[in-house]
């Protein structure tokens, strides 16, 4: 700011000018003070992050010298993830050889063929370490069917024949009813065709010579052992086995019928069971795991579904068959009794006699669905009786009405693109050979199931391998990863059904239906009531007519059945009318409402839990396609609980041969069960005498539930009879051994040895073994033996020395005989340690060996009782924080 100048200046000009740089000093100021502040300011922080930086340098150096080892054990986790990767592929190279391999061992061709496999039964006995097991043919294979006749059967045959063709009316059934009498229905059925004078003339046979053979047997069975899920070895050698082989099978086995003991038939005797391929023995190293489940299997080679065919038109004459409809009762109940009896049969096979054999079916027949699983055709299929009937009409229309209606809790999870293939009632048909019924389903394994091109397998895989995770364990589980702890309680409710599937998998029972309408049980509520406008007639043939009035939607939705018909009708889905119509002309009666209502609980379990339904459809589909060819012929079987029993069989039951056998079981086990109440009596008088009071209250205790005693009180007791075989059995046990060449003190001393080992005493078998001086010509024998004639050499020279001093001492006689004498013993003691040295050695080395193994367990025993601690250290920093 210049001066005032009183010559050149205004008074106004120059107090502006004064007041302008009055206004800028102040803003100066202003900026000088902010510049003042903002240096402080950052004076501090500056001092702060230097602060920092000081602690966070620390820090780096600290973590700087941690770096190393986690670098190193990250090499370490990558390498270790290269190897599990590594060991994964190997595992599934070693899936599929061991499937192949499997495959080429049973002789089942191309591993993409299927299999049919016929059910066997197993039986099992255990002897000692030792596992007999006997397959028995299941009523599948046995042929009951003998094509030949005897004398009787073609003179019945012939006047079946003369009676039939007389003329009348009535003449046909009059003649099939009484040769059915004379005969089963189903040898009639057989006279009646090999004796019709169209055909060739029948074979013949004696009254008592009757065939019965067990057919389509695998030509070798394959035992598996499993322990909590795994294969056992079960060699005996140091190559593991996992797979126990039988001898050769006969393709046609006969089964005799008036056998006796001494003929050895392979029905009774065991060693003719394993001569022809039907039992095996299978002997169990020291230590193996306990036996949890068993499986048989095996496929005959070069067979083909012609031979199955073949051998289901036998049962049609021998034991007998029949294809079942949907819904026929195959056990009797209270509610419902079976279909099976004489008169049924005499009824389905007399509209089979003197009728051309069927060669076709329509598309809708069981038999058809029935063939198109096992690889039959239509001509092999037909004749059998029941294949013509119809099946899956109700059981398609509900299914297409519960996917166009209804959805749940599984197609929420897996898409409902192609329900069509899931058959919750079966993809075939349940077929009756004799009095046993066989339900036919296919199977595959869901751990390996791989899709194909198909759409609806691919839509179907999300299921398969849920079942696979669900059911199945894995290969191999880390022991150091324990167990996760058990899942807590589930719910699932109106508002969370997430958990439905983990509950209905576990106890899938199906016991009503509910939703936000309400609740639903039994036919009427289920299917609608049999009359009024509530009823499926009723209200179904109305919706497939287009009515959509209210009081008609009202009462339809009363009923579960209803309420799915009306969601159906009000949408777009394809043949829904039709269905609607087919399902009304079905529900006619209780007995059609009753299977209405069975028909739609399967659809909607389908949709809620049935996940076997899922994997069902995924192997119908795969063996719709038709690409895996035309299946061989099998036979499996499964016993589970296999390991020996350790409680006793019965609870008190005594299973006797005859009346008189069982009262005097009854009288035995009366008065020992009285003896066993004075014995605990006596030990209750006892203990209050001796006013002890824990033995007065066990005493009481014992006596009020007539508890055991100890093993020798109760054997003492005077009727402490053992009503059991068991010694019988063993003792014939021993009469089989010794019949077989084995020495009875070898078969003895078999047991007593087994004996130890199952009791844990295997450390005393070396010391029985000497005191028996039984030679087995071991290694550890010969040099025992060794080791006892050098130690009696020594004994007997130090004997031969001590005596000759003693002759010195006692008779002073010539010095040099008692000197010679003693130079005699001395190099015979010598010579006698010379040869005793090496043995020595040995015996040192044990005393060594024994002395170092104590040491090891003893610093084994420290080691596991004082564990070494797992410590962490923790550093804490201050980090100051400015806000």
């Amino acid at each position: 700011m210049k001066q005032w100048d009183p010559n050149g200046d205004t008074a106004d000009d120059w107090l502006w000018q004064y007041r302008q740089w009055k206004a800028a000093v102040a803003a100066a100021l202003k900026a000088q003070a902010a510049a003042l502040t903002a240096y402080n300011a950052s004076a501090a922080r500056t001092a702060q992050l230097q602060a920092w930086q000081n602690q966070l340098s620390a820090i780096a150096n600290d973590l700087r010298s941690r770096v190393a080892p986690y670098s190193a054990l990250n090499q370490q986790l990558a390498s270790l993830d290269q190897q599990l990767a590594d060991v994964a592929g190997q595992l599934a190279d070693h899936q599929g050889a061991r499937d192949t391999a499997t495959s080429r061992l049973l002789a089942a061709g191309p591993t993409d063929r299927p299999v049919v496999l016929l059910p066997v039964r197993v039986h099992t006995a255990w002897s000692g370490s030792t596992l007999a097991v006997r397959i028995l043919p299941g009523e599948l294979h046995v042929d009951r069917h003998d094509p030949r006749l005897s004398a009787v059967e073609r003179t019945l045959g012939t006047a079946y024949w003369a009676t039939r063709s007389q003329p009348g009316p009535g003449q046909a059934e009059q003649a099939w009813s009484d040769l059915a009498r004379r005969l089963t229905p189903q040898r009639a059925a057989w006279v009646a065709r090999a004796t019709d004078p169209a055909g060739h003339a029948p074979l013949e046979r004696d009254e008592l010579d009757v065939q019965v053979v067990a057919r389509l047997l695998p030509d070798r069975f394959a035992v598996v052992l499993l322990a909590h899920g795994e294969p056992v070895d079960v060699s005996a050698t140091g190559t593991p086995a996992f797979v126990s082989w039988g001898r050769d099978v006969p393709h046609d086995v006969p089964v005799p019928l008036l056998a006796t003991p001494a003929d050895r038939p392979w029905t009774t005797d065991l060693d003719a069971a394993v001569a022809n391929g039907l039992a095996l023995r299978i002997p169990l190293r020291t230590g193996a795991p306990a036996i949890d489940e068993l499986v048989v299997v095996g496929v005959r080679s070069g067979s083909t579904p012609d031979d199955l065919a073949a051998l289901l038109q036998a049962h049609v004459y021998g034991a007998g068959l029949e294809v079942l409809p949907d819904g026929t009762p195959t056990n009797n109940a209270d509610a419902a009794r079976s279909a099976r009896s004489a008169e049924h049969d005499r009824e389905v096979l007399g509209a089979l006699v003197g009728a051309p054999p069927a060669t076709t079916l329509d598309a809708g027949a069981g038999g058809r669905s029935l063939g198109a699983l096992l690889g039959l055709t239509d001509a092999q299929v037909a004749p059998l009786p029941g294949a013509a009937a119809p099946r899956g009409a109700v059981t398609a229309a509900v299914g297409a009405l519960v996917r166009a209606a209804a959805s749940g809790t599984l197609s929420r999870r897996y898409g409902t693109a192609d329900l069509a293939d899931l058959t919750p009632a079966g993809v075939a048909p349940a077929l009756r050979v004799g009095a046993q019924p066989f339900g036919i389903l296919p199977a595959l394994d869901a751990s390996a199931w791989t899709p194909s091109a198909d759409a609806a397998e691919q839509r179907l895989t999300a299921a398969v391998h849920d079942l696979a995770a669900r059911h199945t364990l894995p290969l191999d589980v880390d022991p150091a990863t324990p167990p996760p702890p058990p899942p807590g309680p589930r719910r699932a409710t109106r508002d969370d059904d997430s958990a439905i599937v983990d509950v209905l998998v576990e106890v899938a029972t199906s016991v009503g239906w509910s939703s936000a309408g309400g609740s639903w049980s039994g036919v009427d509520a289920v299917v609608g009531p049999a009359t009024g406008p509530q009823s499926p007639a009723q209200y179904l043939s109305r919706l497939a007519q287009g009515d959509r009035s209210a009081d008609l939607l009202a009462a339809a939705r009363e009923s579960v059945l209803g309420a799915l018909a009306v969601a159906a009708a009000s949408g777009t889905g394809a043949g829904v009318p039709a269905g609607l119509s087919t399902l009304a002309a079905a529900a006619t009666s209780d007995a059609d409402r009753a299977a209405l209502a069975v028909a739609l609980g399967q659809q909607l379990d389908v949709l809620s839990h049935r996940l076997d339904a899922w994997v069902t459809g995924a192997a119908s589909r795969r063996r719709a396609t038709g690409a895996a060819g035309r299946p061989v012929i099998g036979a499996y079987g499964y016993l589970a609980q296999v390991a020996p029993r350790t409680v006793p069989r019965t609870f008190g039951h005594v299973l006797a041969p005859s009346l008189g056998h069982a009262a005097t079981a009854a009288v035995l086990r009366s008065g020992y069960l009285g003896q066993r109440r004075t014995a605990w009596a006596a030990r209750l008088a006892a203990a209050t005498a001796a006013q002890d009071v824990a033995g007065v209250a066990a005493a009481r205790a014992g006596l009020a539930a007539l508890a055991p005693l100890d093993d020798a009180t109760e054997s003492r007791l005077p009727m402490a009879i053992d009503l059991s075989s068991r010694r019988v059995r063993r003792a014939r046990a021993v009469l089989a051994d010794v019949r077989q060449g084995l020495p009875l003190a070898a078969v003895l001393g078999q047991q007593f040895e087994q004996g130890l080992v199952a009791g844990g005493l295997q450390r005393y078998l070396a010391a029985f073994r000497k005191l028996t001086r039984f030679s087995a010509g071991t290694e550890l024998e010969q040099l025992e033996a060794a080791r006892r004639t050098a130690a009696n050499a020594v004994t007997a020279a130090q004997l031969r020395a001590e005596q000759a001093h003693a002759a010195v001492d006692a008779q002073a006689g010539p010095v040099a005989d008692a000197r010679a004498a003693a130079a005699t013993a001395q190099a015979a003691l010598t010579a006698a340690q010379t040869a005793w040295a090496p043995f020595q050695v040995k015996v040192d080395a044990q005393t060594a060996a024994a002395a170092a193994l104590t040491t090891a367990q003893s610093t084994l025993a420290t080691l596991l009782a004082n564990p070494p601690s797992s410590t962490s250290h923790t550093t804490s920093y201050q980090i100051p924080v400015t806000t």
